[in-house]
C-alpha cells in the first residue's frame, strides 16, 4: 500500500498498467523463371494480424491497517478506476507479377485485398487495390548505342490504388464509481463509432523519368503525379451531446497533383579536390473536390470546396486603429486590431466577416546539399526551405502574462508613442478569437559538418587504421519573417483545421553542436 497526501486518511493504494499484443503471421510464396531474354517472377502473400490492448487503473483509499498491500485493494473504503480494452484484426492477400524483356521493357502487375475489423458493421470490411507499372529503358535501345553522353534514360508510368485504414477501434471498458461508501461498476465508450465506415481509397497516376549524363556526373529524377482520394477519412465536428465532440467519417473527395525532381551533380573531381551538389524540389496542389455530395463547404470544420485541407479561415486584419480615427459602430479603441467589414454593415461578426485566407500546406519545398573535399578535409552542409505556409502565430496574441512569459522582442506592441499598424496594444483582449495568421516560410541552414581525416602514414605507429575528428551542427540558422518560436513549431492555430499543436508539445527545434572522433583499430 502506497501512502498518498497527508490529507488522505487510511492510506492510498494504486494498481495500474497496460498491455499491448500484436500477432502477425505472414506466408510468402515466390517463383522466378528466366527463358531467353524474358524474365518473370511471381510473389504471393497471405498475412493475418491481430492487435489487442488492455489497460487498467484502480485507486483505493481508506484501509483499516498498514499491513494491507495493493494486492488487497478490494478492502479499501473507497475504490475508483476501471479498465479499457480494444481488439482489431487485419487480413491481407497480395499477388504480384514482375516481367522484363531484354532489360528494356518492364511490367509489374499487383493486386491486393485487405480486410480490417474496425470498419463499419453496415459495410464491407474488405477493399481491393490493383496497380500497374510499366518502364522503358530507353538507354538500352539500339539507337542509343552511339549516345556516349547518355548513361541512363528510363521512362516510367504507373497507375494504382492504395487503401488507408486510418481508424482505430473505439475503446470500451468498465469503471468504478464510488457512491455512499460502495463502488458501483459502470461501462463507457472512449469515443463514438461509425457503422458506415469504409476504406479510404487513393487512385494515383505517376509519370517519371530517370536520367544520367556525362558519365553520370549529372543524374536525377523528374516525376509528375495526379491522385484522387475517395471516401476520405477525417474527424468532423458533431454536437457535443455524446461521449465526444467529433467522429471519424468518410468525407468526400480530395485531389492532389504535383511535381518533384532531384538532381545530383559532380561539379569538380580531381586528385585533391571534389565538389558534389544535390538539389531537390517539390510542389503540389491539394484540393477538396466534394464533401457530402451537395457541393457545399463545411465552414465549422474549415473544409472548403476548391481549396486545400488545412485552411485558414479567419478575419482579415487590415491594420490597427489609430488615435483620431472614426471607429464608427465597431466598438473599438486606439490600439485594437482593425478588421475588414466584408459586407459593409458596420459590424464585425463571425458569420459575415471571416473568409478563406490561405492554408497551412506549403506551396513548395526544396533543399540543396553540398559536399566539398580537399585532400583530407571534408565539408558538407544542407540548406532547406519551405515556402507559402500560412499559420496562426499565438506568440503575438499573448501579453507578458504579468512577467510569467517572455514576449518576442520583435513584437512592438502599439502605444501612443509607438503607433504600430501591425501589432495591437497590450490591453487588446481579442474577444473575437482572431488567430493571427502569419507567413511561416523560411530558409534554414539545417546541417553542417566539417572533418579532417589523418593520413594513414601518420597513424600507423599507433596501430590505427583510421582517425578522423569532426565538428557538426544542426539547425544552425533560420532566415524567416516569422516572429517568436521556430516557424516549424506546432502552435495551436485557431484559424486552421490543423490544430494539433498545443502548449504540451509546442517547442521550437533545438540548435545543437557536436565534436567527435572516429577511431578504427
Amino acid at each position: 500500500m502506497r501512502e498518498g497526501p497527508q490529507t488522505t486518511t487510511g492510506g492510498f493504494a494504486n494498481i495500474g498498467g497496460d498491455e499491448k499484443k500484436v500477432w502477425i503471421i505472414e506466408n510468402i510464396l515466390k517463383y522466378t523463371k528466366s527463358f531467353g531474354k524474358h524474365n518473370l517472377d511471381f510473389t504471393g502473400l497471405y498475412s493475418a494480424q491481430a492487435n489487442e490492448f488492455f489497460k487498467r487503473n484502480l485507486n483505493g483509499t481508506g484501509f483499516i491497517n498498514d499491513q494491507l498491500s495493493y494486492n488487497n485493494i478490494g478492502s479499501a473504503e473507497n475504490i475508483a478506476g476501471g479498465t479499457e480494452s480494444s481488439r482489431s484484426t487485419l487480413l491481407s492477400q497480395m499477388a504480384r507479377i514482375n516481367y522484363s524483356y531484354d532489360s528494356r521493357y518492364l511490367l509489374t502487375l499487383t493486386a491486393r485485398r485487405d480486410g480490417y475489423s474496425a470498419f463499419g458493421a453496415n459495410t464491407n470490411k474488405y477493399g481491393t487495390f490493383p496497380s500497374l507499372a510499366v518502364g522503358w529503358n530507353i538507354h538500352n535501345e539500339d539507337f542509343m548505342k552511339n549516345a556516349d553522353e547518355v548513361n541512363n534514360l528510363k521512362l516510367r508510368f504507373s497507375y494504382g490504388q492504395t487503401g488507408n485504414r486510418g481508424v482505430n477501434k473505439s475503446l470500451a471498458g468498465t469503471i468504478l464509481y464510488p457512491f455512499g461508501g460502495t463502488a458501483y461498476t459502470g461501462t463507457f465508450l472512449a469515443g463514438l463509432g461509425n457503422p458506415n465506415l469504409v476504406w479510404e481509397t487513393t487512385t494515383t497516376v505517376n509519370l517519371g523519368i530517370d536520367f544520367g549524363f556525362l558519365n553520370n556526373r549529372i543524374n536525377g529524377t523528374v516525376e509528375i503525379y495526379h491522385s484522387n482520394t475517395d471516401d476520405l477519412l477525417l474527424r468532423r465536428s458533431i454536437p457535443a451531446l455524446t461521449v465526444t465532440n467529433n467522429i471519424i467519417d468518410n468525407i468526400g473527395e480530395v485531389r492532389n497533383k504535383g511535381l518533384e525532381f532531384t538532381v545530383n551533380t559532380i561539379n569538380v573531381r580531381n586528385d585533391n579536390f571534389s565538389w558534389e551538389t544535390n538539389v531537390n524540389f517539390s510542389t503540389y496542389r491539394n484540393e477538396i473536390v466534394d464533401l457530402y455530395g451537395d457541393g457545399e463547404s463545411d465552414i465549422p470544420n474549415r473544409w472548403f470546396i476548391g481549396e486545400s485541407l488545412g485552411a485558414i479561415f479567419d478575419y482579415n486584419m487590415i491594420g490597427i486603429w489609430q488615435e483620431g480615427e472614426d471607429t464608427g459602430t465597431f466598438n473599438a479603441q486606439p490600439g485594437d486590431i482593425k478588421f475588414a467589414d466584408l459586407n459593409n454593415d458596420g459590424v464585425i461578426d463571425p458569420e459575415n466577416d471571416r473568409s478563406y485566407l490561405g492554408n497551412s500546406l506549403p506551396s513548395w519545398t526544396g533543399g540543396i546539399t553540398n559536399h566539398i573535399s580537399y585532400k583530407n578535409f571534408d565539408l558538407s552542409f544542407f540548406i532547406q526551405t519551405v515556402q507559402g505556409v500560412l499559420k496562426g502565430n499565438s506568440d503575438i496574441s499573448y501579453g507578458d502574462e504579468v512577467a510569467r512569459r517572455n514576449t518576442p522582442e520583435a513584437v512592438g506592441y502599439w502605444t501612443p508613442e509607438n503607433q504600430s499598424n501591425e501589432f495591437p496594444s497590450l490591453v487588446f483582449r481579442n474577444t473575437r478569437g482572431y488567430g493571427y495568421p502569419r507567413d511561416a516560410s523560411y530558409v534554414r541552414l539545417k546541417d553542417a559538418r566539417f572533418s579532417y581525416r589523418f593520413p594513414s602514414a601518420s597513424i600507423e605507429k599507433f596501430a590505427l587504421t583510421e582517425l578522423m575528428v569532426y565538428v557538426a551542427g544542426r539547425n544552425l540558422y533560420t532566415l524567416t519573417d516569422w516572429i517568436g518560436w521556430d516557424p516549424e513549431s506546432r502552435q495551436y492555430n485557431r484559424g486552421s483545421s490543423d490544430s494539433n499543436g498545443s502548449w504540451n508539445n509546442n517547442y521550437p527545434v533545438v540548435r545543437s553542436f557536436s565534436l567527435g572522433v572516429n577511431i578504427s583499430l
